[in-house]
């Protein structure tokens, strides 16, 4: 769980001095995380890869993003495999895939 505040958001992003999308990896939330968990007031950029998400979420249930701006992502913005996930009220700029990408799974 991350959770900022409009005036302190907290931020994940590229430690490079000029930063670029896929310059490190993505936030995963997988089987193994505590259901309940929540992304709000974030500024999440600079990160994933072609293929997935810089925020992933993976056969887990209930987890909330919100208030977020997710930027410069060489992949998807959000990208969410046979999960629930509570979306709202995100900002997505300079996203190489889409936005948000759903996949049911099997």
């Amino acid at each position: 769980t991350a959770v900022g505040t409009p005036e302190a958001p907290i931020t994940f992003t590229s430690s490079s001095s000029s930063p670029s999308a896929g310059d490190w990896g993505s936030i995963v939330f997988d089987e193994n995380t505590n259901s309940g968990t929540i992304l709000n007031y974030c500024n999440i950029s600079y990160g994933s890869d072609e293929d997935w998400g810089i925020i992933e979420v993976w056969n887990n249930s209930n987890t909330t993003i919100s208030n977020c701006n997710i930027s410069n992502s060489a992949g998807h913005g959000i990208y969410i495999n046979n999960s629930t996930v509570n979306i709202s009220n995100n900002i997505f700029t300079d996203i190489a895939g889409e936005d948000i990408f759903y996949d049911p799974g099997k």
